[in-house]
């Protein structure tokens, strides 16, 4: 059989659960973490961009390329913040 092409929809879907996801990371409570997971933010995040790029929605991506950039300069992670920059101008056409 020949594999179907994923619908546009189910990935922006996609891209929209895991940009909740990512913002859960960065949150804190007295009751769940003490500290924000800004490596699985910069995780969800980024899943969230590349969805958005298959979903062909470019302002989502780009905006969730950013919050995985911010959350990867809370992480202090010099080479990550350059790839996602790079990846982030790539994918807006500049």
């Amino acid at each position: 059989q020949v594999p179907r092409p994923i619908p546009a929809m189910s990935k922006k879907m996609e891209g929209l659960a895991a940009m909740a996801a990512g913002a859960k990371c960065e949150k804190t409570g007295m009751f769940s973490r003490w500290k924000p997971d800004w490596e699985g933010a910069a995780a969800e995040y980024e899943r969230a961009a590349t969805a958005f790029r298959i979903a062909k929605d470019m302002p989502n991506a780009v905006d969730a390329f950013v919050k995985a950039s911010q959350a990867h300069v809370k992480m202090d992670v010099g080479f990550f913040q350059v790839r996602i920059c790079w990846a982030r101008t790539s994918c807006a056409g500049g």
